[in-house]
């Protein structure tokens, strides 16, 4: 054939598939997209799927405490307290804390975070507690501790969130704090004292009582003496002097080494202590467990006030129903000076000791018997409130409110008294007022 022959002959165009389609639009995604594809998307025919995510399993499992595997591990990166406890874990931290021992600010937390409980008030064997770390601002210079308030953009928040989970089980007190992710910016100083760290302010402030706020921040030198450290190396929080006063107060009063010029009420608070009454009977009814269900009891735990009992005074009793005499038996009896917090603080007091000192009951079990005190006034809210704290090293007034019950009885008598005032409910309304209610 000729040359010109040659130049008009053109080859055929190929019939491209639909497979070689997406493979042309994979290869060349610019072409079909002005900006380049984001992680996580597949292109099909030019257009961005997302991907669906798969599913990895849980982090954390529900742990086995006689299996053996879980043993204790402090990563690098993470603030202890004395008693070796991570206040702030970091990386993969595991901490064991066995039935019978002792640590006081375990599932504590210092760094700023979030928490969601569940098994708390419910029959599962396992109590257990979700911790997230919300992070902090901090600077870029390396050499800088400074720490800002916690991030709030979702970009910049989502980075520095990591995890932790805290089981216990309720049964046996054996618990387990697991965490994971490694924190990337600086320890925020922490604003409240831990358990521990009031447990040591405590002494301090009981072994020199006279010492006042000032010399307790600043420390003492006596001539012969050693010299008396500052409170502030127990904990930053101590460092204010206003807080550091308030708090000494509240230490002395609980103690009962603050004089009645200094304190209302505490004049009194000798004979408070010891005029308390129960026998050995009745402490063994309060923690008695059912014959049938081996569980506490859980019938409530009701407190009232005989005004005429004393010719001076007043008589508080705490009462229990039985099952065994159908009736309601008194577990422990205090007489009362005033009917204000401080009295019904000591009362509740040494109620909460007894179910705390127990023998053989677990923590979730003496929970469940605190559960069973009935509010009837504000005065009692807040003693109970007190004790609380006082016996159980919480720092949280609102989860001690939590543990009183309300009584249908006293909120019934709160509608009648309500039902008879006019100036509220005219006459003719009341059973319109009451099915309102």
């Amino acid at each position: 054939m000729s040359d010109n022959n040659e130049g008009s002959l053109k080859p055929p165009s190929p019939q491209l598939t639909q497979s070689q389609i997406v493979d042309t639009a994979v290869s060349n995604p610019c072409e079909a997209r002005s900006d380049p594809p984001e992680a996580g998307t597949a292109l099909v025919k030019g257009k961005a799927k997302r991907r669906k995510r798969t599913k990895t399993g849980k982090r954390f499992k529900v742990p086995n405490p006689y299996s053996g595997e879980h043993h204790t591990f402090i990563d690098d990166g993470c603030k202890t307290d004395s008693q070796g406890y991570p206040i702030c874990p970091n990386g993969e931290t595991v901490f064991v804390k066995t039935a019978r021992e002792a640590i006081t600010n375990f599932g504590h937390i210092v760094y700023p975070h979030t928490q969601k409980t569940s098994g708390a008030k419910d029959d599962a064997p396992w109590k257990t507690t979700w911790y997230t770390c919300l992070g902090v601002l901090d600077c870029d210079n390396d050499t800088c501790q400074y720490a800002g308030p916690t991030p709030t953009g979702d970009g910049k928040a989502a980075e520095l969130i990591m995890n932790c989970r805290v089981d216990v089980e309720k049964d046996t007190g054996w618990a387990i704090l697991r965490h994971s992710g490694i924190h990337s910016h600086v320890w925020a100083l922490p604003k409240k004292a831990d358990p521990l760290a009031m447990e040591e302010m405590a002494a301090e402030v009981v072994k020199n009582p006279k010492a006042g706020p000032m010399v307790l921040k600043v420390g003492q030198a006596r001539a012969g003496q050693n010299i008396t450290p500052s409170v502030g190396e127990i904990h930053p929080a101590f460092a204010h002097s206003g807080r550091l006063g308030y708090l000494r107060r509240e230490i002395l009063k609980q103690k009962g080494l603050i004089t009645e010029q200094e304190s209302k009420g505490g004049g009194d608070s000798f004979i408070l202590n010891i005029m308390h009454w129960g026998s050995e009977w009745m402490a063994q009814m309060l923690v008695r467990r059912d014959p049938d269900t081996k569980k506490v009891y859980s019938g409530g735990l009701l407190s009232d006030v005989t005004y005429r009992f004393f010719k001076n005074g007043y008589l508080l009793t705490t009462s229990m129903y039985s099952d065994r005499m159908h009736r309601w038996i008194p577990v422990q009896l205090t007489w009362m000076a005033h009917l204000d917090v401080a009295h019904y603080q000591g009362h509740f007091t040494l109620l909460m000791k007894q179910m705390r000192d127990a023998e053989d009951i677990t923590p979730f079990e003496c929970d469940q018997l605190v559960r069973q005190v009935v509010d009837f006034s504000s005065a009692q809210k807040k003693g109970f409130v007190s004790a609380y704290m006082d016996v159980f090293n919480e720092r949280d007034p609102d989860k001690a409110m939590s543990k009183l019950k309300g009584c249908r009885e006293h909120y019934r008598q709160s509608i009648t008294r309500i039902t008879r005032n006019r100036g509220v409910v005219p006459a003719g309304d009341e059973v319109g007022f009451i099915h309102f209610i």
